[in-house]
């Protein structure tokens, strides 16, 4: 209602008119509009402007230019219909007529036009996000890989709806100027809850979706869903479409013979050996490579055969692996009711398939071949690099720590060389050295000025600062955490004196300069206290990819507030916020976009140059303001056991209040 379209206006003739209207002494043809009302069909022959409106917007002009010829001659008006009956607008149509007294005038016999249908509607549905890529590979990622789309819906001045739980269908079109729709809607599955609404609190709807044929079935037609509301309750909600999306089966891989592979396997495998970066060589020095090139290639040639038979063994079990893992996700089967008999959407019934012989299977390939297949892989190449001479790059492991195949028996106790007492010694007490000690990076840090064990700042006393775990072998995962983030447990006094300082430095203005840095390593105590005194400095020794690991902070999520976080400068959200047992933010949860529920876990370190001070400082009250008031949203590790387990219980909270 009172929204701006346009209407293109068009004169045709037939073969026996076209040389009367060209003859015509007319060079402009002036035309009217009228509004007629449309419903049930039945067109009214009298004007209807006492209860709508008709409004032509003043740059359009009613006149349509003759000079031209007769397939050139069309007009754009750009108009809107106000309708009065706000309750129960109707459907209309727009009449463009020439008066009578101008056709008997100029002698012009010209039939009146009606516009197309139009359906005045209240409220419109409006897509928000339908994030995927233009070709969509249902067969890649399992079956309940799918799309999802968040959608709201709008009241004629643009503002979000509320207070309206309006129930959602879904139709699957043809991309196309008609959009005709599929004759099979079975094709288009939806995941999760099998009804779907507009949450009246929110005034938004996630719906996650799939579609099961491929566009070659459809004459390489590409499809979009239509998201409309119920038309027997709601007929005053306009529909709402999403992107086009191309679906196919799975990319094409066509490896090349067998016989034509094993020589560039040798090749690879003999070129990768070589760690030194390339470089002009003398012709002694190539005599040299080739003469090494040829110790190795008898080697490689006589074992490929028997290493690729084993890295598709490992493949195989890999994808069993994998594959056994998507039964075992909880599948909605119905809700709990309220004593009038409507369903309960936040106490879903899940159903899972018995996973025993799934497990059986896995671990009895491991036992067979799997483990053996390893042990190969590892031994072949440590053959390559003894014969050939070559010094292996910085970070290989001897095969005194091949310990990593571990037999079956040990497949239930969690691996973890870092968190074993002397890790850094036991690993290698069979002649192996210190890759801290003799690696270039470990030199730098012991050698770096910047780099002490007594350091201090105004926040945090020497005695609290902790060197991340990867170079000081600790075997705290906790302490490298926290050093991690730059936030270590401290005294009460001292914690206090912080927040004070965050909260005053979160009044400067900030600068993309003074957004926050995080490090275990902080300023000098000799600098002003001002804003940039608490910002956590980057230690140029220590790189982002040090910390490019996000098990080693998701391993200290203790809460996930789930309530999704945008960012307040650019409103760019973040997902939920996690926090460690001290009430620290670490990362971010969000929704994975190839499987069902709350997985993908983003390190905070990832985003810091997004957040500033105060924006951290905003993100532990919100959560302390939330456990206070014992809010729903709020879940605690102490309370499920698992992380697992606390995202799975997250993801239905999600789910059923749209949040």
């Amino acid at each position: 209602n009172n929204e701006w379209f346009s209407v293109r206006l068009c004169v045709k003739a037939n073969r026996q008119s076209v040389s009367t209207v060209n003859l015509l002494a007319v060079e402009q043809l002036h035309f009217k509009t009228s509004l007629h009302l449309n419903n049930d069909q039945n067109l009214s022959s009298d004007d209807i402007t006492a209860d709508a409106k008709i409004e032509i917007d003043p740059e359009s002009k009613l006149t349509i230019d003759l000079k031209k010829p007769i397939s050139e001659c069309s007009s754009m008006i750009r108009c809107r219909i106000n309708d009065k009956n706000v309750n129960a607008p109707g459907i209309y149509a727009i009449r463009f007529f020439i008066p009578d007294k101008v056709k008997g005038k100029n002698s012009v016999n010209i039939d009146d036009s009606f516009a197309s249908n139009i359906n005045i509607v209240k409220y419109k549905l409006i897509v928000i996000t339908n994030v995927w890529e233009s070709v969509w590979y249902k067969d890649e990622g399992g079956r309940d890989k799918c799309m999802q789309v968040d959608i709201g819906m709008e009241s004629s001045d643009q503002a979000v709806a509320y207070d309206k739980r309006v129930p959602l269908k879904l139709n699957l079109k043809y991309d196309g100027p008609q959009m005709l729709q599929v004759v099979n809607q079975s094709l288009l599955r939806t995941l999760g809850s099998p009804a779907h609404y507009i949450d009246p609190d929110t005034g938004k709807a996630n719906i996650r979706f799939r579609i099961e044929d491929v566009s070659k079935n459809h004459q390489g037609q590409s499809f979009i869903v239509e998201i409309c509301a119920d038309s027997t309750k709601y007929p005053h909600v306009a529909p709402g479409y999403t992107r086009s999306v191309s679906v196919r089966s799975k990319r094409n891989k066509r490896p090349s013979p067998v016989s034509d592979q094993s020589p560039n396997i040798a090749r690879d495998v003999a070129e990768r050996l070589q760690f030194e970066p390339i470089r002009n060589v003398s012709s002694s020095e190539r005599s040299n490579h080739d003469r090494d090139h040829r110790q190795i290639m008898p080697f490689v040639s006589s074992e490929v055969g028997k290493l690729r038979q084993s890295v598709q063994g490992v493949l195989k079990w890999t994808e069993e692996v994998i594959g056994g893992l998507y039964p075992l996700q909880w599948e909605v089967i119905g809700y709990a009711t309220f004593p009038d008999g409507s369903p309960d959407y936040s106490h879903p019934y899940h159903s899972m398939p018995n996973p025993n012989a799934s497990i059986s299977r896995i671990l009895s390939m491991y036992t067979d071949t799997t483990r053996e297949q390893l042990g190969q892989i590892v031994t072949a190449v440590d053959r390559v690099g003894e014969r050939s001479g070559m010094q292996m790059p910085r970070g290989y492991f001897p095969r005194s720590a091949r310990s990593v195949v571990r037999p079956a028996s040990q497949m239930n106790q969690p691996f973890s060389p870092r968190g074993r007492e002397g890790y850094s010694d036991n690993l290698f007490d069979q002649g192996g050295v210190s890759l801290y000690q003799t690696s270039d990076e470990g030199r730098s840090m012991q050698s770096s000025p910047s780099h002490t064990t007594d350091r201090s700042s105004p926040i945090y006393p020497s005695e609290s600062i902790a060197r991340p775990e990867r170079y000081s072998g600790t075997t705290d995962r906790s302490r490298f955490s926290a050093s991690h983030l730059g936030v270590h447990r401290r005294p009460a006094s001292q914690e206090n004196e912080m927040m004070a300082t965050l909260e005053e430095s979160s009044q400067f203005n900030e600068s993309p300069g003074d957004r926050i840095r995080t490090s275990p390593v902080y300023r000098n105590r000799n600098q002003p206290r001002n804003a940039q005194s608490v910002i956590m400095a980057q230690d140029a020794q220590m790189t982002e990819r040090d910390y490019d690991d996000n098990d080693e902070s998701e391993c200290d999520v203790h809460y996930v507030l789930v309530k999704e976080y945008s960012l307040p400068r650019s409103s760019e959200p973040v997902g939920f916020p996690a926090y460690n047992s001290n009430c620290e933010v670490i990362g971010f949860y969000r929704e994975s976009s190839s499987s069902i529920g709350i997985s993908n876990f983003t390190n905070i370190i990832k985003m810091q140059h997004k957040f500033s001070p105060s924006d951290i400082l905003e993100l532990r009250k919100m959560l302390r303001s939330h456990i206070d008031s014992n809010s729903q949203a709020v879940y605690n590790l102490t309370e499920f056991g698992s992380v697992a387990n606390l995202l799975d219980q997250a993801s239905v909270f999600n789910w059923s209040t749209g949040t």
